[in-house]
């Protein structure tokens, strides 16, 4: 149904610039699609309708045949699929899928990093760069390398101690984090986490310079760690 500007209710033909329009003489509906009015086969837009076509009363229209053209397009992500749209004249449609395109990963290498806070975790479950595996004990004045809290360590320590001819009376536990890279996709900007790269533990040499120390093979071995299956943590 359709109102004048007085508040009227729009019967019978009127028309405007976009077309000719007919309004039921009880009702005020607006035709659409197919209608017969005062014997004469009128067909009017079935979305808007306007007007398209006129039959004689004593024929059919032809059957419509449809025309479609793209009307709109939804982009794929890397991970949602988009579509495209075709449009008939008739208001008829129907879309056509467009496959996420899928992530396109870079190798930034074994960059200590956390995303928690961005995009949330990998598909593995992952927001970190760095996991941790075990500790170490350190000489709390020189960081000498003690390795584990086990029964030969207060030998390692008089070692040490001795050694060095100096008053080594403090130690200090170190925890020991595996690093991986880190791989970035180049189109979302998406992160996730690579293949193992090192084990590593950190030292200060004082309050503003820490130091990266990275675990040596006999090191690794005497912490029971195996490299590369270090990728669950």
């Amino acid at each position: 149904m359709c109102y004048d500007e007085n508040g009227h209710m729009v019967k019978d033909w009127t028309g405007n610039a976009d077309g000719k329009y007919y309004f039921d003489t009880k009702t005020g509906a607006m035709a659409k699609g197919i209608t017969t009015i005062d014997g004469v086969k009128y067909r009017f837009d079935e979305a808007t309708g306007t007007l398209v076509q006129t039959a004689d009363s004593r024929e059919d229209f032809p059957e419509h045949a449809h025309v479609y053209i793209l009307s709109s397009i939804e982009e794929a992500t890397c991970t949602t699929d988009g579509r495209k749209i075709y449009t008939c004249s008739c208001g008829d449609s129907y879309s056509e899928r467009i496959a996420a395109t899928g992530h396109e990963w870079k190798n930034e290498g074994p960059i200590r990093m956390d995303w928690t806070y961005s995009d949330g975790p990998d598909d593995a479950g992952h927001v970190s760069t760095v996991a941790y595996v075990a500790d170490v004990t350190l000489c709390g004045t020189c960081f000498y390398y003690y390795g584990l809290q086990d029964e030969g360590f207060p030998t390692r320590y008089l070692k040490h101690v001795y050694e060095t001819q100096k008053k080594h009376g403090a130690y200090t536990v170190q925890g020991v984090d595996a690093v991986f890279d880190l791989l970035s996709c180049t189109k979302c900007g998406r992160y996730k986490r690579g293949d193992f790269a090192f084990y590593e533990y950190w030292t200060t040499v004082d309050m503003n310079h820490p130091v990266s120390v990275k675990l040596n093979e006999e090191q690794i071995k005497e912490l029971g760690l195996v490299p590369g299956k270090d990728k669950e943590y």
